[in-house]
């Protein structure tokens, strides 16, 4: 049985990052745990988001002994004037470190104001669609594409990409 912590216990991450491993480890169990990100509610840069991500692998460590740590934070960062949201993921073995980045989409304009007073992307959404907790579910990709793709499917292709170098290891040193 490979156990992995999850520094979260929100049901999409949980989903997500529980289809990632089951992908190639046959035998897991994801424990989630409430820890803290070390960074506000909503990232407002890719550095920041990181941070959050790598935050929740360390405080995780502090609390329960796994195969494997898992942090994965939502952020929004600044590209070629236009604001992205993204999924992080960081993993920690006890030796090994790999990092996943989720697909990104556009945030609309009009949520820009909300967010830099710092509100969380997900309030501003609920206010807008009249939803709750949509990021708990879907998330807002899965308003947005009408399901195509949901916040599952970002934290399953970020984990995925964040496992890289232990499917990889005759490639990636530790």
């Amino acid at each position: 049985m490979i156990t992995v912590a999850l520094g979260s216990t929100n049901k999409a991450k949980i989903a997500g990052v529980e289809k990632a491993f089951k992908k190639f480890f046959p035998n897991v169990r994801v424990t989630p745990v409430k820890v803290e990100s070390g960074v506000p509610n909503q990232p407002l840069s890719l550095e920041e988001t990181y941070k959050g991500a790598y935050n929740r692998v360390m405080n995780l460590r502090k609390r329960v002994k796994a195969d494997f740590y898992v942090g994965v934070e939502a952020g929004i960062f600044g590209f070629n004037g236009r604001f992205l949201d993204v999924q992080v993921v960081v993993v920690f073995d006890g030796e090994k470190w790999g990092v996943g980045f989720s697909p990104a989409f556009e945030v609309p304009e009009k949520f820009l104001r909300d967010l830099r007073g710092g509100e969380e992307l997900e309030s501003v959404v609920d206010r807008h669609y009249g939803t709750k907790d949509v990021g708990e579910d879907i998330g807002f990709i899965g308003l947005l594409t009408r399901e195509v793709v949901t916040r599952i499917d970002l934290t399953y292709m970020a984990t995925v990409m964040a496992l890289v170098p232990f499917i990889n290891k005759d490639l990636y040193l530790t």
